[in-house]
């Protein structure tokens, strides 16, 4: 099976909001409607740090972003054109100095499956009727807006029989 160590980004505006992305992907075995975080493939030789300010470079078109801790971590299974790849994921925060997003430097595939970018409460995640991703978001979130960081990486929970459920990249 193909592994693929990918940094998720939880970017927050200097209002204590985060930015999600709300994908259609039917290439994904599960939920194909779905919002998520910034991020996407560490490129090999690259560090955490290097990916998830490309990363958010490419997605955002921020450039004047600080970054936080790692903070979370999750190793899943997602079947992409019914192919299996383990994502091996590590959460960073970042700060964004602005809200202003581009989409200049998107790919071909991102255009195919980004249908928008939005700026999220904690409360707003919290009601959301559509699936968001990580699961746990809502919850932890809180913490990660107060700055109270867990001393070490935090393992996303899952129950025994969705550890290998289809999760978004």
């Amino acid at each position: 099976m193909r592994e693929r160590p990918t940094v998720r980004v939880l970017l927050i505006a200097p209002d204590k909001r985060i930015l999600l992305f709300r994908f259609h992907d039917p290439r994904l075995s599960g939920a194909t409607v779905f919002w998520a975080t910034v991020g996407g493939g560490i490129d090999p030789g690259e560090s955490v740090a290097a990916a998830a300010l490309r990363e958010i470079r490419e997605e955002t078109g921020l450039a004047d972003v600080t970054l936080g801790p790692t903070v979370w971590q999750d190793d899943h299974v997602i079947a992409i054109d019914q192919e299996p790849v383990l994502f091996r994921e590590t959460y960073i925060v970042a700060f964004a100095a602005i809200t202003t997003l581009t989409v200049d430097r998107w790919t071909d595939l991102e255009r195919e499956v980004i249908r928008e970018m939005r700026w999220f409460t904690a409360g707003e995640i919290t009601t959301c009727t559509e699936q968001v991703y990580p699961e746990i978001l809502a919850e932890w979130l809180p913490d990660i807006l107060g700055e109270r960081y867990p001393a070490a990486l935090r393992e996303i929970p899952r129950a025994p029989h969705e550890r290998l459920a289809p999760i978004p990249t």
